[in-house]
């Protein structure tokens, strides 16, 4: 009998106890931090993967048929407009040149002895009494005036390629294909060297196709990679009019983009690979930290103060970045929410800002 007296006085003081603490409880006011809604916005960012390339690639071709019999550059080299690339071998055209020259001499020599030898002609006619009939016939020295032009003629084609036996560089660049060799006969046509341009310098990567109707030409991007340590910044030039597959292998299909860099240096070289990122404007929204929201089932609510007490506010959210969360209904700039929810702020609770 004692037993029972002893274990029904613990439960009334336990009672008693969970009681006493509870109305303590009750009584007692929860501090909390608030914070004033604002409008702002939420940065996104869109990622493409592609590489570096030249907007401006420069193909030299030789000039004309022949020997290479010098390379004034390699792989990799940077060229200055009018820097040589590589120098043809001109004994041959030499050889010609002097035969040429030396027919043309012949011709001159022939066409003076023949007058001589009319002008002979007809003052011997006159001596011996016969009438002199025409002394030079001007078709037979007009003969002579024409093999005489031709010989010219063909005298400034081998001293043109004697004088253009360089392959000069057309642009400022570096050379990024050399097809020719030292010792290699040639024809005239042959493509021979490339050299692009590193200060225009492209970035041709693919978008999806959920993130194609947010990027517009004209948008400013920045630029990274592996291989280089600076960032750069850049715009969008240009977004292909149809959406392609990128591989055999994918199943979606990708939008291709350029992205101009502004201002590259020598970091940069056609072929890197690189990670374009495009910041795409919003509208400016109401936004409020994370870490005031808090999902019940379907709803979602943030907390406030009225008379001392936490009320529930439901709102509905948007986007958010990390930190910040769009409100789009629910709640007006200004107003004033509880910024940390612990397990002690609920409806009707005593809360108190700290």
């Amino acid at each position: 009998m004692r037993k029972k007296w002893i274990i029904a006085l613990i439960i009334i003081i336990c009672t008693i106890a969970f009681i006493f603490i509870n109305v303590s409880r009750m009584n007692k006011s929860e501090s909390v931090q608030l914070t004033t809604t604002q409008e702002g916005v939420i940065q996104e960012t869109i990622f493409a993967s592609g590489k570096l390339n030249t907007t401006v690639e420069t193909i030299h071709y030789i000039h004309q048929n022949g020997l290479v019999k010098q390379m004034d550059i390699q792989q990799g080299d940077r060229v200055v407009v009018g820097q040589s690339l590589l120098l043809m071998d001109t004994q041959d055209w030499e050889k010609q040149l002097l035969v040429e020259e030396n027919s043309k001499q012949m011709i001159v020599i022939e066409r003076d002895l023949f007058k001589k030898q009319k002008l002979a002609s007809a003052k011997e006619q006159l001596q011996s009494g016969v009438e002199a009939q025409t002394i030079i016939d001007p078709s037979e020295i007009e003969l002579y005036e024409l093999r005489l032009k031709q010989a010219d003629l063909s005298i400034e084609s081998l001293k043109a390629k004697i004088a253009a036996n360089a392959l000069h560089s057309t642009v400022d660049g570096v050379v990024t294909e050399v097809l020719v060799n030292q010792g290699q006969t040639v024809a005239q046509g042959t493509t021979a060297i490339t050299v692009v341009d590193q200060s225009l310098l492209r970035v041709k990567a693919y978008l999806n196709e959920l993130d194609v109707g947010k990027v517009t030409t004209g948008m400013a991007a920045t630029i990274t990679g592996d291989a280089f340590a600076n960032s750069y910044r850049g715009k969008v030039s240009y977004l292909a009019p149809v959406a392609i597959p990128v591989d055999a292998a994918a199943r979606d299909a990708a939008v291709e983009l350029w992205v101009d860099v502004d201002t590259p240096d020598d970091q940069l070289r056609p072929g890197y690979n690189a990670t374009v990122e495009i910041a795409i404007s919003q509208t400016p929204s109401l936004l409020v930290p994370l870490s005031a929201i808090r999902h019940t089932g379907d709803r979602t609510i943030v907390y406030m103060i009225e008379d001392g007490l936490a009320i529930e506010r439901e709102v509905t959210t948007g986007d958010d970045d990390g930190e910040n969360i769009e409100i789009h209904t629910g709640l007006q700039a200004g107003d004033r929410i509880i910024t940390t929810l612990s397990n002690e702020i609920a409806a009707g609770n005593k809360v108190k800002e700290q």
